[in-house]
């Protein structure tokens, strides 16, 4: 992203999260019918920190 010239890039990991942003063992496909519901409990607050520090006032 910063060589595309991007130079606000945020790089966050989640070690137990899939790219659905749910809580996760392996990441595959076949687990998906058996998580649960909602996002992984980090994401939140990494969404509103990174929101507040861009614009709150």
């Amino acid at each position: 992203m910063r060589s595309a010239g991007n130079r606000d890039v945020t790089v966050a990991i989640v070690e137990t999260a899939n790219h659905l942003f749910r809580e996760a063992r392996t990441g595959s496909p076949e687990e998906y019918a058996m998580l649960g519901p909602g996002l992984h409990e980090a994401f939140p607050d990494l969404v509103t920190a990174w929101i507040t520090e861009r614009f709150a006032r």
